[in-house]
Formats: C-alpha cells, sequence, structure tokens
C-alpha cells in the first residue's frame, strides 16, 4: 500500500524532530526539500544541479562533476536516516529512504503485522563512539589530537564488526554534548 500525503508528512515530521536531525538545519532543509519535490510530481526531475540551484543556492554556473557538496549531503542524509531507523524500528506507518544513486526518496509503508514480525529477530547494536577529552596534566602532549585519533581509531576497529551499526562520527560530533567528568560520580 502506498502510503497518503498525510503519512509521509508527519513520518518527515517525527525524522527532523530526532536528535539526529534536530541540531543539523541543512540536514533538515535537505530532506525537506527533496520530500516536498517528491510528493509535488518532480520527484524525477532531481538531479545535482537542480538542487544545487534551488536549495543550496548556489550560481548558474555551478558543476556537479567539480564540487560534490551534493553527493556528500546526499551520501550524509542516506546514513543519518539509516541510523534513525535503526533506532525507531517500531511506532511508525511510512519509512523514508533515500536510493542510492537517486535524489528521489521512497515512501514506504510500514504494516503493523511486519513491525511486530520485526520485533521477534533480535536487533543490530547501534553504537555510537562519542568524543574524548584529554584531562591529565601534562600540557606536551598534544591533548585535542589524542582524543579525537581515539575516537577515530575505536570507530575504525568498531566498524570491522558486522554485528554493529555505528552512528557516523559526523552526526555524533554535530550533537550537543553534555560533558561527563571521571572525576564526578554519574548514573550510569
Amino acid at each position: 500500500m502506498i502510503p497518503t500525503e498525510v503519512q509521509i508528512r508527519k513520518e518527515l515530521q517525527n525524522i527532523i524532530e530526532h536528535d539526529l536531525f534536530k541540531h543539523s538545519p541543512k540536514m533538515i532543509a535537505f530532506i525537506q526539500y527533496l520530500v516536498d519535490k517528491a510528493l509535488a510530481g518532480d520527484g524525477e526531475r532531481l538531479k545535482q544541479y537542480t538542487i544545487a540551484i534551488e536549495l543550496l543556492e548556489k550560481p548558474s554556473d555551478f558543476d556537479p562533476a567539480i564540487d560534490p557538496i551534493v553527493r556528500i549531503q546526499a551520501s550524509k542524509l542516506r546514513r543519518a536516516l539509516e541510523s534513525y531507523y535503526l533506532i525507531k524500528r517500531k511506532d511508525r506507518q511510512v519509512k523514508i529512504t533515500l536510493p542510492k544513486g537517486s535524489y528521489n526518496p521512497s515512501f514506504e509503508s510500514v504494516h503493523p503485522e511486519v513491525a511486530q514480525s520485526d520485533s521477534v529477530t533480535p536487533p543490530i547494536p547501534v553504537v555510537a563512539v562519542l568524543p574524548f577529552s584529554y584531562v591529565g596534566n601534562d600540557e606536551t602532549i598534544k591533548s585535542s589530537f589524542l582524543a579525537q585519533s581515539f575516537q577515530e581509531e575505536l570507530n575504525l576497529a568498531l566498524a570491522r564488526f558486522d554485528t554493529l551499526s555505528l552512528v557516523s562520527p559526523l552526526l555524533v560530533n554535530s550533537l550537543p554534548m553534555d560533558t561527563v567528568s571521571l572525576h564526578e560520580p554519574t548514573n550510569y
């Protein structure tokens, strides 16, 4: 069954209000633009040049062969949507995806009986490696470089496991974070 426009717009609102998206105005604008164009019947006309001119306000001499900004934004959106649907497996009627090689979003109805059968399958754990901070007193060490390197190395090591799904470091680093001190007790 094809989802209605009301269902699609409700799911779009759920997506843009989620923590993965709500702190990224560019990502919100990108997905809203693509969904609006698709619902208006212009989805097949969504090309890099059109998106760059209309959404990203690039000049008319924009060349997608030279500037990959649209491909980069689409790739980030695909990863964010994948992460969102790994986290929000239940309580949805519609799934919005951006198929590879296309800028025309896909809308899929999710039937309650399918969602229930999904709950029998153990979910794949989603891991987000948060940024590290150097808390030592030795100022001779390049603390920010070491902390950033540790986060990157841990992401690379975890990416080798097929049984885990990693949240994109770009998304993780764009989220507002409260600092947790090793010297303070936590409730974890």
